[in-house]
């Protein structure tokens, strides 16, 4: 455990985000499982892009408490404070990151099938991809303005 308990408040915060990220994993691939029982072409593509952004979503929140809790063991005040200015700077980055799946989601949705391909099944990965990056870009947006910031001169928030 953290041995310095005011600034404990940035793992409390990055447990608090993979945790959400794992529940909307879990909600992601039951939303795609029950979408591929649907017969159509669209529900199944939907369905698919649900269950592989799950699968990626569920990995990284449960790689990302694992190496926090990892960092956590050891760290100083000065750990802490670098911990939240990564984490503040991946979930902006990710943010970009989600903006440029929404735009090739948007891109697969406007697309001219090849030849023998369906249209529907184009449309539903397009979609599938938008309201996930569109999830992940609110997602990312509302917890990198809210990493607690850690004034290291005073050590502590």
């Amino acid at each position: 455990m953290n041995a310095h308990p005011h600034t404990a408040a940035i793992w409390s915060f990055n447990r608090r985000l993979t945790h959400r990220l794992a529940a909307w994993s879990l909600l992601s691939i039951a939303a795609g499982a029950a979408l591929l029982r649907g017969g159509r072409p669209f529900q199944r593509a939907l369905g698919t892009q649900n269950i592989v952004w799950g699968i990626i979503d569920g990995a990284i929140a449960l790689g990302g408490q694992q190496a926090a809790e990892n960092k956590q063991a050891s760290a100083t005040p000065t750990d802490d404070g670098a911990h939240a200015r990564q984490l503040r700077r991946v979930l902006w980055l990710n943010a970009g990151l989600d903006l440029l799946y929404i735009v090739g989601g948007l891109m697969l949705v406007r697309s001219r099938p090849a030849l023998h391909s369906h249209r529907l099944d184009r449309k539903g990965h397009g979609i599938g991809i938008m309201v996930q990056g569109a999830f992940l870009l609110i997602f990312d947006l509302a917890h990198a303005l809210r990493v607690p910031h850690i004034d290291q001169s005073r050590g502590g928030l």
